[in-house]
């Protein structure tokens, strides 16, 4: 908690309207200022989570998740998301809305608005969280099993990653899905020409710092395109970025990483469909089975 604290120090200083706040139980709470402060937070977030059964729509249930969209009179459609109770690595919401609200500063509109986030604590460890953000109307990339090659769209999630990273953030979890096409600007007006009409809702799969040309490649390869697809976005990527891969690393990409990513990859779905059900394993390696 105390490195979060810090970084929560570091970021307010830079951004005057990031206002944050510590409960009597401990819990951590940050806010955009400008739409409303932590105390009123901690008022609104008990009758929303109360409205919720009645009003509110489940995005997705998760293992690890449960995220909802409310209508709110105050402020509009908001998501909410929660992390599960029997999440086995809790994430910080705080920790992801300050990424978020980092990116957001260098890049409006590349995700949706961070509003406010908490955790609560057990000692140093976070055992509840909650992150708001405004709704976006958007819709997921299609991966790339769905249909036809992607064209257009390549080139613009090319440019788009390679604004990303420019900003000093990155998509960790880096797959189609987790892009989305906004509605409003998905049919190409200039309202969205800096995000490309693109944008992330989901705060956690962001991560700080700028990828080499190495590790953007890598990272991008998680995309799982074809061949051509790749080749497309990488050149967008390239030309966005003003730099590409030395012939070293390209020796090193293709010819070292990318065939043990393919066997890693075989391994685990071996793992996965065959040797799990068969030792009745859990997805942690402990037993399932029960005995009679």
């Amino acid at each position: 908690m105390q490195y979060l604290q810090a970084r929560i120090q570091s970021e307010t200083h830079q951004d005057p309207a990031i206002a944050h706040a510590q409960g009597e139980d401990g819990a951590l709470w940050l806010t955009d200022s400008r739409v409303l402060t932590p105390a009123e937070l901690a008022e609104w977030l008990p009758r929303w989570e109360a409205e919720l059964p009645v009003r509110g729509e489940l995005l997705a249930s998760r293992r690890r998740h449960d995220v909802y969209r409310l209508d709110t009179e105050e402020f509009g459609p908001l998501v909410l998301k929660y992390t599960n109770p029997g999440k086995t690595k809790r994430r910080s919401a705080v920790a992801a809305w300050l990424t978020g609200r980092r990116l957001d500063r260098a890049l409006p509109g590349v995700v949706a608005q961070p509003l406010g986030a908490v955790d609560r604590y057990q000692g140093d460890a976070v055992v509840a969280a909650c992150l708001i953000c405004r709704y976006v109307d958007a819709q997921p990339l299609p991966e790339p099993d769905e249909g036809a090659e992607l064209g257009e769209l390549a080139d613009r999630v090319g440019r788009f990653q390679a604004r990303l990273h420019a900003s000093g953030v990155y998509l960790q979890d880096c797959r189609m899905g987790n892009m989305l096409a906004v509605a409003s600007v998905a049919e190409g007006g200039e309202e969205g020409a800096e995000t490309e009409g693109l944008t992330i809702v989901d705060l956690e799969a962001l991560a700080e710092g700028r990828p080499s040309c190495f590790n953007a490649a890598r990272l991008l390869l998680k995309l799982r395109l074809s061949h051509e697809d790749f080749a497309r976005v990488w050149a967008a990527y390239v030309e966005k970025r003003g730099a590409d891969l030395g012939h070293a690393e390209r020796f090193v990409l293709w010819w070292i990483y990318l065939p043990l990513r393919r066997v890693r990859h075989k391994g685990l779905r071996f793992y996965r469909g065959c040797l799990r059900p068969m030792f009745g394993l859990s997805r942690h390696g402990t037993g399932s089975r029960t005995s009679a």
